[in-house]
This record gives structure tokens, sequence and C-alpha cells, in this order.
């Protein structure tokens, strides 16, 4: 057996992931199941323990007090029936077993199929998938609720709602919650909710609890297609605990009473007042702490020289400007001496290529018709030269070259 690398669980995280992945599909809720009773105990009069079997498999089941008040018949071993309830995985035992909330003898069952058959046909549509739903709105402006008119949880709700946020407006749009034409009525109150203007944040479908029968509205494949289309969230308060209905399934957040439905739709005003305080002091602080580092600033700035003796600012600035001036005269005459040095050496060198100074050195320029003469070759017999010295000209004839 390998095991490195591996997790290894223990017992009760491998029970707690078995009963997690159980508990929390839709498909293992308010399942419908047939079969055989089979070591029936009616504990104390209260609580009903059982199996149900058939020729292949057997599974333990539970009803509770609550539940099995509600039978019009006492269940024995022999005999088959149909139960509806919740697959539950109990850790201490490791047993899972059937939670029953409704039974009927065979024969009675038909419509408890019909409504498994309907459940399944949806769940596999993905009508009930997560994906689908919608985030209620955490601060609201604007409610639908729908319900009957002057029920008691048209009222539950309407308290509850204004004890916890009474900012919110609330819009009302009464339906039918039972019999044959409710499913027809809770369409058209939805209708008009998802068309209403101003636009409704947040619907809260609400009754109170009652049988099976009472809640078969709530099961119409019509209406659930219909809040499967919805554009606003919408929140499920159909009966009790122990009753699940599909519009339970396809809403976005299923709870048991209209209370609950309030504290899931708007938020709670102490805790809003308690967050904004907490905000409140939070901003107070951080102005204190502000003010605290602008004192210290007006304090550092406070032994600044230009505080303390505003005129040394300018005597400093008076005194650099001077020094500036000084360096820039400076440097100014020591340009102006560099460039007269310069000029006076270019004058000497100009003086010096200047002819008359080779004249005075014994040298003479000859010219011959204001040309210079460069070369005896310029020159022929009998030409008239002027020759240059250096304190007269002299005018001669050539009569000869050698």
């Amino acid at each position: 057996m390998k095991i490195e690398g591996r997790h290894i669980f223990s017992v009760l995280e491998i029970s707690s992931l078995i009963k997690e992945n159980i508990e929390s599909n839709p498909y293992f809720s308010n399942v419908l199941l047939r079969g055989e009773i089979s070591n029936f105990s009616f504990s104390h009069g209260k609580h009903m323990y059982f199996s149900l079997k058939n020729e292949e498999a057997l599974i333990k089941a539970v009803m509770f007090s609550y539940d099995n008040t509600k039978l019009n018949f006492l269940p024995k071993d022999g005999d088959e029936v149909i139960v509806q309830g919740d697959i539950r995985v109990y850790l201490k035992n490791g047993v899972y077993q059937i939670v029953v909330h409704q039974m009927e003898e065979i024969g009675a069952g038909k419509k408890l199929q019909a409504l498994e058959a309907l459940k399944r046909k949806l769940y596999e549509e993905g009508l009930f998938d997560d994906s689908k739903k919608m985030k209620i709105k955490e601060i609201p402006s604007n409610i639908a609720l729908i319900c009957a008119p002057k029920s008691a949880a048209l009222k539950d709700l309407i308290f509850n709602i204004n004890r916890r946020y009474p900012l919110v407006d609330i819009y009302i749009f009464p339906s039918l919650v039972q019999g044959e034409d409710a499913p027809k009525a809770l369409i058209n109150a939805l209708d008009k909710a998802y068309h209403f203007r101003p636009k409704i944040d947040t619907i809260i479908v609400a009754r109170g609890g009652g049988s099976s029968e009472d809640l078969d509205a709530f099961n119409d494949e019509t209406l659930i297609r219909f809040v499967a289309k919805r554009n606003i969230p919408l929140i499920s308060a159909v009966g009790h605990e122990i009753d699940l209905s599909l519009l339970d399934l396809v809403s976005d957040i299923r709870v048991s009473t209209p209370t609950a439905a309030a504290e899931k739709a708007v938020p709670d005003k102490e805790d809003i007042l308690f967050d904004l305080d907490q905000k409140r002091n939070l901003l107070v602080k951080n102005i204190q702490n502000r003010i605290l580092k602008l004192k210290y600033l007006l304090s550092s700035y406070k032994n600044l020289d230009f505080f303390k003796a505003p005129e040394s600012i300018y005597i400093k600035t008076l005194a650099k400007l001077d020094n500036d001036k000084n360096t820039i005269v400076n440097a100014m005459n020591f340009r102006l001496e560099k460039f007269k040095t310069a000029l006076n050496n270019y004058r000497l060198r100009l003086e010096a290529s200047h002819p008359k100074q080779v004249l005075k050195r014994g040298f003479a320029i000859i010219e011959s018709k204001d040309s210079l003469i460069m070369s005896v070759k310029n020159v022929k017999i009998k030409d008239t030269l002027r020759i240059t010295l250096k304190d007269g000209t002299l005018v001669s004839e050539v009569v000869g070259k050698e």
C-alpha cells in the first residue's frame, strides 16, 4: 500500500465529506421512496423507527412525532408504502437513513410520484443549478412582497422589514397562495413585480405553513419555469422547515419563515449604525493623526532661521549677490586681460611681417610697371625698374643679367 504524498483521512473527515455531499445535493432532498416496512417501532408513542426494504436492498428510516401525527393510519410491518423525506447521514454511527416527512399507503402515492418525477425532470434541465442563483442586494431600495392579502405572513414581513431597515420602500402584490387558481395568480403578481417602476431589488414570495395539499401551487410546473426566467432575485418563504416546494429549489434563497425572509432581504439598521460608528471613529482618528503631524511640522518650521530672524535671509542673500558679483567681475577682467594679451601678440606678429620692417633689415622691393619682380626671368635688358629701399626709391635700367 503506497501512502507517500497521499492525504490520510480521519474517520470524521471522510464521514463528514460523505454527509456534506449527500445532504447538499438537491437530488437527495424531498425524495420519494417505495418499500415494505420492517422492524417497525413506535418509541413511547412519539417517534417511529423502521426500515424500508425490497428484495434487493434495505434502508433505515425515522419519522419524528411532528410528522407522524399527520398520518391517517398506523404503519406496521409488512405495509407497502410510499414515503417522502430527506436522506441524512449520522456521523456517530456512520449510518445513512431517510428522515420521513410524509407517508402514504400504496395507491395513495400517485401524487407524490408525479411530484418527484417533475422535480427530477426540472433538476436535469438545470433549473435548480446554483450557477443560476442571483445575489440578493445588500442594501435594497425597493422590495416586493407577494403573499395573501391580510395574511399573517404579510404582517410579519412588513413588521420585520421596517424593524430592521425602515428606509426601504415596500410594494405589495397580493395573490392567492393555494387552490387551483393560485399558480396563475402568483405568475401574474410576479410579472407585475418584474415590470414595476421603480425597479424592484428583491422579491419575497411568502405564506404560512400547511399541509402538502396547501403547498401544491408552489409545485406548479408553469410557475416554476416562469420563476426560472426571472431578472430579479427571489426569496422563497413558503411553508415551514420540513416543507420543501419546487419554488424553494428554483429560488435564489429559501427560508422557512417570513421573519427569516426579512432578515435575508434587508440589513439590520443596528449593524449599519455600528459600522458607521466604526468608520466615524476611524475618520476622527485619522484626522487627529493628521493634525498632530501638521503641528509637528509647524513646530519644526518655527526653529528655521527665516522665522527666527527674517532679515537674516535678506542679509545672506545680499552677501551672496555681492560674492557672485565679484566673481563675475573678476572673471570678466581675467577674460579681458587675456583678450588684450592675445590682441597685442597678433599686433606684434602683423607688424613684424609688414614690408617696411623687411626693408629696414637691408632688403629692397623691385617693381616693373607696378608688378613685383620675383625672378630675373621676369626682367629684360633695358627694362626700367623701381627699387624701393627703407629711405627712398631708385629708378634704374637693366643693362645686363647674370
